[in-house]
């Protein structure tokens, strides 16, 4: 009797062991887009199964609820697809005249384009991703925090990718602006009115006007701005704005 419960033990003690050892599982509702170049013929991996994915760089994707593994990647889909393909068994080995094995080695693994571990201590997470494959470190994806709230609709955010700090004057108030960070302004404006401000760029202790800004208030819709340098001995910068409208919510028997 005593032998029968030691077994049992070292069963329960490996299926929690096993347990211990699954990579956790993340949940995230992402907002992905791409920061210097369209990004075609891609998916992310969920697990073993695969989503196409269209990156572009002047809207975000609608709203991807993921649940996998911490690290989130993306992959080229044609390519994973065929190698998916390459490394299928023969349905019915009784009729192959070769065994299994020798018909088409496993295809190597698919290298993702981009990736990025998502921290698995905070669920679910809610983030925008921004996808540039030429970051050097990373994964090639940068993620911005997007909980509920942060960035509502009606407001501004702006995202700085100049290798300087930069100024925004908006609404009386000025707004340091580190590099590789963002900041969420808001908007005392009426809809549909005008207003204006400047952006200054501190760059070698001097601090010079870099764009002169003048934006019309919409509360359906929220703008994010990305600030890159303009090559020149001045520090010169683009905008690029992303607009993200409010979905349109229907009501029962009244339509959209």
């Amino acid at each position: 009797m005593k032998f029968n419960l030691a077994i049992l033990a070292l069963c329960f003690c490996g299926i929690a062991t096993a347990e211990e050892k699954a990579p956790p599982t993340v949940e995230a509702h992402l907002r992905l887009i791409a920061v210097r170049q369209p990004l075609l013929g891609a998916a992310y991996r969920e697990g073993k199964k695969l989503e196409p994915l269209v990156l572009a760089t002047d809207f975000f994707t609608h709203e991807i609820t993921y649940h996998g593994p911490s690290r989130f990647e993306i992959v080229p889909y044609q390519l994973e697809k065929v190698h998916e393909a390459d490394g299928k068994q023969d349905p019915n080995p009784q009729t192959s005249p070769v065994p299994n094995a020798q018909i088409k080695n496993p295809p190597p693994p698919v290298e993702p384009l981009a990736w990025l571990d998502l921290p698995a201590t905070a669920n679910p997470l809610h983030l925008i991703l921004l996808v540039d494959q030429t970051r050097a470190s990373g994964g090639g994806i940068l993620a911005i925090p997007d909980t509920p709230g942060i960035f509502p609709y009606g407001s501004l955010r702006f995202f700085n990718l100049c290798p300087y700090p930069l100024e925004i004057q908006l609404h009386g108030k000025t707004t340091r602006l580190e590099p590789q960070s963002g900041v969420v302004i808001r908007s005392p404006v009426a809809e549909g009115k005008y207003y204006e401000g400047t952006m200054y760029g501190l760059k070698d202790g001097e601090r010079r006007i870099v764009y002169n800004l003048r934006i019309f208030q919409q509360n359906e819709v929220r703008t994010m701005f990305f600030v890159t340098p303009v090559d020149g001995p001045n520090p010169e910068v683009a905008l690029k704005g992303v607009e993200d409208r409010q979905p349109l919510i229907s009501t029962p028997g009244k339509g959209r």
